[in-house]
């Protein structure tokens, strides 16, 4: 007879194979509806019993939902409580039965809502850069220059006082760049605004970029250490 030691080396190699093939099948993906279905079953019965076994051992309490997550698979939404306590729970708080949860969860699981809230913030982040590619093409309309950015934070000193162009009617309480801007609605407020031309920038005549010049040099003279003048800096006065 073969000794222990050169049976274990023959079958060795053989036992590696098989042990992979193993991993393998309990983690491959089921391509064939049929096929998942018993699977799915085949594992919850003796999950379930698993379960069982450990609340009648310990007395604890647990809950198993387990519904479809592709509407061509057929197996039903599947509830599992080792008592009622838990049943209890879920009418307390949720107001509704495990059975209703577990196929409201079967309707978002298969419903596509994750592709839907992927594609809003998709769109909402197309909105935002449409939105800032479009104020920065207005403002080299008004100033017939090729500016390289558009300026937010210190609009005045940035785009007014190099440019002599102010900003009408922007529709929000708050002056920011589109991509700073929470709502979608609000970003499309701005948008909106521009389109229609309600919210535009405006090229001051030369007696007006004087006067607004000289509006300027008296704030920062009149601050003499105060906050009026640091609050003209710090404002967005070409903002009408």
């Amino acid at each position: 007879a073969m000794p222990q030691q050169e049976k274990i080396n023959a079958t060795r190699d053989l036992m590696e194979d098989l042990e992979e093939h193993h991993n393998n099948k309990s983690l491959t993906s089921h391509n064939v509806p049929i096929s998942a279905f018993h699977d799915i079953h085949a594992t919850l019965d003796s999950v379930t019993q698993t379960l069982a076994n450990l609340s009648t051992r310990t007395g604890c309490h647990t809950a198993l939902i387990t519904v479809r997550g592709d509407l061509d698979h057929y197996n039903c939404p599947y509830v599992y409580l080792p008592d009622d306590r838990v049943g209890y729970f879920f009418q307390l708080t949720l107001k509704e039965t495990p059975s209703n949860f577990a196929t409201h969860l079967k309707g978002y699981c298969t419903s596509g809502v994750t592709s839907v809230i992927s594609n809003y913030k998709k769109s909402f982040l197309q909105l935002k850069s449409k939105t800032s590619a479009l104020i920065l093409d207005k403002l080299r309309d008004a100033t017939q220059m090729p500016v390289s950015r558009m300026y937010y934070v210190k609009f005045d000193e940035n785009i007014t006082a190099q440019h002599g162009v102010v900003l009408e009617n922007w529709p929000l309480k708050k002056f920011a760049s589109p991509g700073d801007i929470g709502p979608m609605v609000e970003v499309k407020t701005v948008y909106n605004g521009f389109m229609s031309g309600m919210t535009k920038f405006h090229k001051l005549m030369a007696a007006e970029w004087q006067e607004w010049e000289e509006v300027r040099l008296n704030l920062e003279h009149t601050d003499e250490g105060g906050n009026y003048g640091t609050m003209f800096f710090n404002s967005n006065y070409g903002v009408v």
